[in-house]
């Protein structure tokens, strides 16, 4: 779905934009390239065109967290104030941003002056569905290791034994190969 960056009278599709800088000397103009090549000069005097191109207010993906996070408000004097993040947000920059929900619905955790981090809840403590999932995949990865060590000696045995089972006859390309008491010959 295409993003469009409002421009004063008309309106860009950002998947035509193929780069975008600001003039040094006057660092209100922003110079779009046009896939098409064309160049056009935008006022931006407050960044909100730019953050808009660059893609970091718009969400691709919603994904929920796989463990407890929280993100921590700056609060009074006395303590701080901490929420729950039940959601990600993919942007279409690449990032990966903290969702919260609001009234108004989802909302960027980290977009606040008072914002200060996001961290993992401590202490968290896995289910049991959890830890028996984890100790099966253990046990199986254990006996995968066992039968793998199995399989290279083996083979490291069978490596040994190979010269003890060709004998080579008079002319150059034949070979004969007693395996088990069979006899092969090329």
């Amino acid at each position: 779905m295409s993003r469009f960056v409002s421009l004063g009278a008309f309106a860009v599709n950002v998947d035509k934009v193929r780069r975008f800088w600001r003039v040094s000397d006057y660092e209100h103009i922003l110079k779009l390239e046009l896939d098409d090549g064309r160049i056009l000069d935008v006022t931006d005097e407050d960044f909100a065109r730019e953050s808009m191109l660059e893609g970091r207010e718009h969400i691709i993906q919603v994904f929920p967290v796989a463990y407890p996070l929280y993100a921590t408000y700056k609060g009074d004097e006395r303590s701080d104030i901490e929420r729950p993040i039940r959601y990600m947000g993919l942007c279409a920059n690449g990032e990966v941003r903290p969702l919260e929900l609001c009234s108004d619905g989802l909302c960027f955790a980290d977009d606040t002056d008072d914002f200060i981090k996001l961290h993992e809840e401590e202490g968290c403590k896995m289910t049991k569905r959890q830890v028996n999932a984890l100790e099966g995949i253990n046990d199986k990865l254990g006996s995968i290791s066992g039968s793998l060590s199995d399989t290279s000696r083996t083979m490291a045995s069978i490596d040994n034994n190979l010269d003890n089972c060709v004998a080579y006859t008079g002319k150059a390309s034949d070979c004969v190969f007693r395996i088990a008491g069979d006899v092969f010959t090329n």
